[in-house]
Parts: C-alpha cells; structure tokens; sequence
C-alpha cells in the first residue's frame, strides 16, 4: 500500500490594487461622499446613527463636562470590498469626507465640529470645515466608523480666557486647561 499526500492549493490573500476613487451614497437625505485612494472595486456604506442621547453625553464627557453639545447629524460610514471592511490607514493613507445637506443650526457662541468615534468608544476631535450656508461638513479621515457632526457651546462663566497669537484656551479654578482653538502649529504649553 503506497500512500501518497494529497497537496491543495492554497490561494494567497492577495492585496487589493489601490486607485484614486470616488463614491457617494444619499442617506436621509444626506449625501456622504469620499475621494482619495482606495480599493477600486470599494463600496461605500452609511447607516443614520438615530440613537445620540449617549453619543452626546459621551462628548462632553470627552470635553470635562465643560461643554454643552448638541448632535446634529451622525453616521456610521464604512468602506467594503467584497463584504471586508476598509481602513485607509491600512495602507497608510487617507480619505476627504463630505457630507452634504446637514442639518445644523449654528448658535451664538456655539462652535460647529466634528468627532469621531472608534469602534474602541475612543472620542476625538477631527479637524474639518463645517460651512453652514452650503450646508456641507468636509473632513480627512484615516479610519471609519461613527463620525458626528456637533455644535459645541463652552461652559466659560467660571474660567479665564487665554488668548494669544497661538490659540485660544479656558483655564478653570480646578486646573482643567480647555484648549478651543490652536494657531500655527501651536502646543498646550505655548498657549498656557
């Protein structure tokens, strides 16, 4: 009796050609698009985010409770390639986001930004355009997941404005340095 060992061909995940590509999807009346180097056979998907009572208090938490946030519009948008999710800064790159069509009021006093959320319920701050008479929010990003559109109102009755050629901050009596605004590359230290 001989036996002989039986080979299978084991096809190699191959990596998927990259080409600068650019996909759009209305939801809610919302036209989410993204430009820049991906995958050329991706796919966009946005899911509405409805559920943003705990979004909201998770920012402001994010801000020291020393905010007041209103979510005005928030998605959950992924990039697919054959039914795999995306990540531009797999492939160390990233992507320009629009969103047009947002509905945002723009307060007195009130700061319109946008936040990323991970799916670790990491929050940061994503630096981006929010124009609120073409109605359209713009921003870069590396990575996908849930991404609000807010507007941010500063609690600064009990805090000492700084102000200088490199930003603009809130020092509070407890400590608490709230930086709301850097120029030229600045850093906490240069603004405190």
């Amino acid at each position: 009796l001989v036996i002989e060992p039986i080979y299978e061909e084991v096809e190699e995940e191959k990596e998927p050609e990259l080409a600068y590509c650019e996909l759009s999807k209305t939801v809610d009346n919302k036209v989410v698009s993204i430009k820049g180097i991906m995958p050329e056979n991706a796919e966009i998907v946005v899911e509405k985010v409805k559920y943003t009572a705990n979004i909201k208090k998770d920012i402001e938490e994010s801000l020291n409770d020393k905010a007041t946030v209103v979510v005005y519009e928030a998605f959950d948008i992924k990039i697919k390639v054959d039914g795999i999710e995306y990540q531009p800064n797999e492939f160390d790159e990233s992507v320009v986001v629009s969103i047009k069509n947002i509905n945002v009021k723009n307060k007195e006093n009130e700061e319109l930004k946008v936040f990323h959320i991970d799916d670790d319920n990491n929050i940061e701050e994503v630096e981006s355009t929010v124009d609120t008479s073409s109605k359209v929010a713009e921003f870069v990003a590396e990575s996908f997941s849930v991404y609000i559109i807010g507007g941010v109102t500063y609690n600064t009755d009990d805090a000492t404005l700084l102000e200088n050629n490199y930003g603009t901050a809130y020092l509070y009596a407890d400590g608490t340095l709230l930086v709301t605004e850097f120029k030229q590359n600045a850093t906490v230290l240069e603004i405190y």
